[in-house]
């Protein structure tokens, strides 16, 4: 994989209420590795704000972290298996909440990598939403 790379994001979340949403975000950014981690680091603009987010990505086989920072921060810890407390803050205030990972796949060819992340956000170890996110990662062109 080459060092500058596109990255697409995915979101998709079903709150069982039908209010279900996909989120699409495309980004240019850096991948590189250290150790047994790949690591993703790209900015992200957000509508009606005019700074954007930064975002890093570290995963291996079983594990994927998210960290944001900006007018968004959180750390999310995806382990498959776990449920993981995480602090969410933007510009709306802050939510305390559990990121219970159910599956966690990685596929990598030789010019695209694709992570996939089944997981439910809970709020007072209630589940509010069944999500999926989906990170695909080619050179940048």
């Amino acid at each position: 994989m080459t060092k500058d790379v596109k990255i697409i994001v995915l979101g998709h979340h079903d709150n069982g209420d039908g209010d279900a949403g996909t989120i699409r975000t495309t980004s240019v950014g850096q991948y590189f590795e250290k150790g047994d981690s790949r690591y993703l680091i790209y900015d992200e603009e957000m509508e009606g704000f005019d700074k954007p987010v930064h975002n890093r990505i570290k995963y291996k086989e079983g594990y994927v972290e998210l960290v944001k920072s900006g007018l968004v921060s959180s750390r999310m810890v995806f382990e498959q298996g776990k449920t993981i407390m995480t602090n969410y803050n933007s510009p709306y205030g802050e939510l305390l909440m559990g990121v219970n990972t159910k599956s966690i796949h990685i596929t990598q060819w030789q010019d695209m990598i694709r992570i996939e992340v089944d997981y439910s956000l809970e709020v007072d170890e209630k589940e509010m939403s069944k999500s999926k996110i989906t990170i695909k990662i080619k050179p940048a062109v």
